[in-house]
């Protein structure tokens, strides 16, 4: 068991994104035995996906931030098992909702994702975002872990 809050630089030592990519600020809490993980995001003027013309992050990136909690919740099970983060993927996208037009500077953005089904790597997340306990958007994200057959098939590849 990790002890949170983790920021970044240590936040990449549960992640497959690393550098620019990683969007998540800080893990706040997480569990593997209820799988559920809560992130969040500093918003700034200089934060990726941030749109100068409107002011905002638009709220259709809370659907990456959500995926990309799933990641380090998966990442946090690897590391706990000796092994690296995996990669994985997004299948879809169900019932996402966005209930403001963005996030505005200074805003810190509570990421949570739960998960309510799984089969093997194919798993199902309820995801939310919010800015000060209200809520701005929310979706159902399905997942899959990437083993080396699925990448083997993806990339063509047909051995290591």
């Amino acid at each position: 068991m990790i002890k949170t809050p983790i920021s970044k630089p240590e936040l990449f030592n549960y992640s497959p994104h690393q550098g620019l990519m990683l969007l998540i600020d800080r893990l706040l809490d997480y569990s593997l035995d209820d799988v559920y993980c809560k992130s969040a995001v500093d918003v700034s003027e200089q934060s990726t996906f941030f749109e100068a013309e409107s002011g905002v992050i638009p709220c259709w990136v809370a659907f990456e931030y959500m995926a990309q909690n799933i990641a380090l919740l998966s990442g946090i099970s690897s590391v706990a098992k000796g092994e690296k983060p995996k990669i994985g993927f997004i299948m879809a996208i169900r019932d996402f909702t966005t209930y403001r037009h963005g996030f505005a500077p200074g805003s810190e953005v509570d990421i949570f994702v739960n998960q309510i089904f799984r089969d093997g790597d194919v798993a199902v997340f309820e995801g939310k975002a919010l800015v000060n306990n209200e809520e701005y958007a929310r979706g159902t994200l399905s997942t899959i872990s990437a083993n080396k057959d699925l990448i083997n098939k993806m990339t063509g590849k047909t051995n290591d």
